[in-house]
């Protein structure tokens, strides 16, 4: 997507979040993807601000719904993702624990295989290969559970070419 293309939406996403409140869905739907917008477009003080209150929200708020427990998982990962870009390990594998944390507390396993396979490639770098081959293969157990064969199948191959 070139710039300006970027820049249309991100005004577009604004002007549709500075209509709602924290209290409203949407809100926290838009503001995912601004986020992701502004981390792509290199705005990484004003998205680190807005992920940390976003996060702070949601997870203060009452989680009713499935869809609220989903919605704050998925912006947390996103932001562990972003962390990561960043190379911001410590903070990236604090949160993702933290995420993982929430995820098990909650005995839900939306986008818990993506995590551990995050914290697989976060940890790649520094860790024992028999610490990061751990996380991939939980990555690879829980992707078989939740029958995501097409993960399951690129994990798989990428345990043999490298563990």
């Amino acid at each position: 997507m070139d710039l300006t293309k970027k820049r249309k939406n991100i005004k577009k996403l604004e002007s549709i979040i500075s209509k709602l409140t924290y209290v409203e869905r949407d809100y926290y739907k838009f503001s995912n993807s601004l986020l992701n917008f502004y981390s792509l477009s290199g705005n990484k003080e004003s998205s680190e601000n807005m992920y940390r209150t976003i996060i702070f929200q949601l997870s203060n708020s009452n989680i009713n719904h499935i869809d609220d427990l989903e919605l704050l998982i998925k912006v947390r990962y996103n932001h562990c993702h972003h962390l990561w870009l960043e190379n911001k390990l410590d903070e990236t594998i604090l949160e993702i624990l933290e995420t993982i944390d929430i995820c098990k507390k909650h005995n839900h396993y939306y986008l818990l295989p993506d995590l551990y396979c995050l914290l697989g490639n976060v940890s790649e770098s520094f860790s024992e290969k028999e610490e990061v081959k751990k996380y991939f293969l939980h990555s690879l157990y829980l992707y078989h559970l939740v029958g995501n064969e097409k993960m399951s199948l690129s994990l798989k191959n990428y345990i043999k070419t490298n563990f």
